[in-house]
C-alpha cells in the first residue's frame, strides 16, 4: 500500500494570484522530514491563480494536488471539499493570501501533538502584515502550553486560524447544519475540535496574516452586523453539539446585541436600533451604571 502522508496542508484560494506563490513557497520552505502534501482548492478564480499553481505543480507533482472548481461554491463548501481530500493524520490551514514564517512551524506543532496525544489542535503567535508584507502588529498570547476547552471559554480569544494545525480525527465527521451559514466558521470548528481533546499553544512566530482590501474578512459577509448576528446564531446552535456543562458559556448574547444596536443607531435606522436595544436589555438587564455610560458614549461616537 502507498504510504499515507503524516501532514496535509489545506489551502483555500480565490483570486489570490498576487499572493499565492508566496503562500506556497512558505510551505515548501518548511522543514518536513516526513511525508506531506499540499492540497489546494481553487474556488473558480478568474485571475492567474491557476497558472501560478500549475507552475509549482510541475515541480512538485508528488506533493501538491490542485482542484479548481468549475463554479464558485463558496468558502464553506470549498473547505469541506478539501477536508475530504486531505490524507494526513494532521492538517495545517493556510489560505492563499497568507504565509508561514518559521520554517520549523509545522514540525514543531506536529511533533508537539505526537508527544501529547491528548491535544486535538495547536496554534502559534503571528504577525499581521499589510498588502506588501510589512508588519503592522505582532500577536502573541500568555497561555499555558496545554489547556482545556473550559480554559479556552473562560479566557476567550480568537486564535490566528492559519496558524492552526489539528488532528484530522478531531474534525467533525458531519458538519452542523448552521456551519455553512456563518462567517465565523473557524470559531465553530475551534469549539467542535476542542470537545475531542486539549488545545496546545506553541509559542513561536508562525504566521503572517495579510490584511488587504480583497481579503475575505473585509467583505460585508464577514464583518459588521453580519459578524455579530453570527455570534447569536452560533451561541444558539452550538449547544446542541456540546456537553451540557459548557452550555452556560453560550447563553449570553448581550455584546452582540449591543454592537448591532449601536451600528443601526449610527446608520440612522431607528426601528432596528430600538428592536436590538430592547433585545440587549432583555439579554442582560442588570448592569453597572458605568457600563451604560460606556454604551451611551459608543452611541455618540463612531470610533
Amino acid at each position: 500500500m502507498e504510504e499515507q502522508p503524516l501532514f496535509s496542508v489545506l489551502m483555500m484560494a480565490y483570486n489570490q494570484g498576487k499572493y499565492i506563490g508566496e503562500a506556497i513557497d512558505s510551505v515548501l520552505s518548511q522543514d518536513l522530514p516526513f511525508k506531506w502534501e499540499l492540497v489546494i482548492g481553487d474556488d473558480a478564480s478568474s485571475d492567474n491563480t491557476k497558472e501560478i499553481v500549475e507552475y509549482y505543480l510541475m515541480k512538485w507533482p508528488d506533493n501538491i494536488r490542485y482542484y479548481k472548481h468549475e463554479f464558485n461554491i463558496g468558502l464553506h463548501a470549498n473547505y469541506m471539499f478539501l477536508i475530504s481530500k486531505c490524507k494526513g493524520k494532521y492538517i495545517g490551514l493556510l489560505e492563499g493570501d497568507d504565509y508561514w514564517i518559521d520554517p520549523k512551524k509545522s514540525i514543531k506543532q506536529v511533533g508537539f501533538m505526537e508527544e501529547n496525544l491528548s491535544v486535538s489542535w495547536t496554534f502559534t503567535n503571528g504577525n499581521i502584515v499589510n498588502e506588501d508584507g510589512e508588519i503592522q502588529k505582532y500577536i502573541s498570547y500568555d497561555f499555558p502550553v496545554i489547556f482545556d476547552f473550559e480554559f479556552f471559554l473562560n479566557n476567550y480569544f480568537n486564535p490566528l486560524n492559519n496558524s492552526i494545525i489539528f488532528r484530522k480525527s478531531s474534525e467533525p465527521v458531519v458538519y452542523p447544519v448552521f456551519f455553512s451559514g456563518v462567517a465565523q466558521w473557524d470559531t465553530v470548528l475551534h469549539y467542535l475540535r476542542s470537545t475531542n481533546g486539549s488545545i496546545g499553544y506553541v509559542s513561536i512566530n508562525g504566521l503572517a496574516w495579510r490584511r488587504h482590501s480583497n481579503a475575505a474578512s473585509f467583505t460585508p459577509a464577514f464583518s459588521g452586523v453580519k459578524r455579530s448576528k453570527d455570534w447569536i446564531t452560533i451561541n444558539k446552535n452550538i449547544k446542541e453539539y456540546l456537553p451540557l456543562k459548557f452550555h452556560k458559556y453560550f447563553n449570553v448574547n448581550f455584546v452582540a446585541y449591543e454592537f448591532i444596536s449601536i451600528k443601526f443607531f449610527h446608520d440612522k435606522r431607528i426601528i432596528p436600533f430600538i428592536y436590538y436595544f430592547f433585545k440587549m436589555l432583555i439579554a442582560k438587564p442588570i448592569r453597572p451604571l458605568m457600563s451604560y455610560k460606556d454604551y451611551l458614549w459608543k452611541l455618540k461616537n463612531k470610533s
